[in-house]
């Protein structure tokens, strides 16, 4: 049976739903994520280490194997059976939290491995709904915020479910997302309803389609000193953001500070709006072929099925200025966002 979609005036309206929808959604799939990093652990060790740090590397260990294993899997991913997919998934790391309630610690350690793992793959299903869109740059903005959004909400939920419920904190992240998983189940149909690319979105952005083996081989072959660039800076990114995102209710306590449950909330959507207010103020510019020569802007390389026989040649011809990166990489997409002087000269 087709699916039916909802309707919109203009695409302007398509993209603040999408925008809203895919935000909501993302903010559910982290509490199921970070929801146990408010809780302190006290009193064991693995190996010598402190057990909460032990939960959050393996956690962390989980969610990078998927990240390689998604290359493949995301990638070769079609368009039917996606909200099924995201519910899987996110079952799967549900189950993970029922086995660190019921396994007594510090012995559960491991599933954390099995709550990473499928978590790891969920940005690229929920990205793949709005990819090859006029606005898909800022629709994953809005997506990319819901990170730091997302996380200070599920501190919140599960401080205050440990506090006013009396719940204790190896059921806590079980309990918290419960919670969210009824919104999620709402806001997973509410993704099948959002609109595919219109006739505009695929002549500016090509469509997306499943990317084979020989695409990624050939796409690697390309962008790969590209590729291991970003990753290496978004390494240090990452480990920087998971550190003070893991710790921060350890942080809060040995301050010495009293602290509320809301606080988390508070201050992670004062950041939320303060990165989307910084974001909006980037301008950014569509590469087309028409183009040969930019100026100092927002640059995207983007990767289209049919668009092998002649990629662009990439020379930079100015430092860096107010240096920006924004990756994404779902289905057959992939962008990579830089603040340069770019020429482009076709092969």
């Amino acid at each position: 049976m087709p699916t039916s979609y909802f309707s919109f005036k203009n695409s302007f309206y398509t993209s603040l739903f999408a925008a809203a929808v895919c935000f909501a959604a993302y903010t559910c799939i982290f509490s199921f994520r970070k929801a146990f990093n408010v809780a302190s652990y006290d009193g064991y060790e693995v190996a010598g280490l402190n057990y909460k740090v032990v939960l959050v590397i393996t956690q962390v260990a989980g969610y990078m194997l998927s990240k390689f294993y998604g290359i493949k899997f995301i990638s070769e991913m079609k368009r039917d059976g996606r909200g099924k997919l995201i519910l899987l998934l996110v079952g799967i790391s549900w189950f993970a939290w029922l086995l660190f309630a019921l396994i007594p610690p510090p012995y559960n350690f491991w599933v954390l491995m099995l709550n990473g793992f499928p978590l790891g793959m969920l940005w690229g299903v929920v990205f793949s709904y709005v990819e090859g869109r006029k606005a898909t740059d800022f629709i994953g903005a809005a997506l990319a915020v819901s990170f730091i959004f997302g996380s200070g909400i599920a501190k919140s939920v599960a401080q205050a479910v440990m506090t006013n419920w009396g719940v204790t904190e190896y059921w806590m992240p079980f309990v918290t997302a419960l919670i969210f998983f009824f919104p999620l189940l709402l806001f997973v149909y509410l993704l099948e309803k959002i609109p595919p690319p219109d006739a505009s979105d695929v002549a500016q952005r090509t469509e997306r389609l499943p990317m084979a083996a020989a695409d990624r081989k050939a796409f690697l072959k390309v962008f790969l000193p590209g590729i291991i660039l970003l990753v290496l800076v978004y390494i240090f990114v990452t480990v920087l953001r998971e550190v003070r995102d893991s710790f921060m209710a350890d942080m809060w306590r040995a301050s010495g500070e009293e602290f509320l449950p809301g606080v988390f909330a508070k201050t992670e959507t004062l950041i939320s709006i303060t990165i989307l207010a910084m974001i909006a103020g980037i301008s950014v510019r569509d590469c087309s072929p028409t183009y040969n020569e930019f100026k100092p802007r927002i640059f995207r390389v983007g990767y289209c099925k049919d668009s092998w026989k002649e990629p662009p040649i990439l020379s930079l011809s100015a430092i860096p200025r107010n240096f920006f990166i924004c990756t994404s990489s779902s289905g057959t997409s992939f962008s990579i966002s830089f603040s340069f002087s770019v020429k482009t000269t076709p092969s």
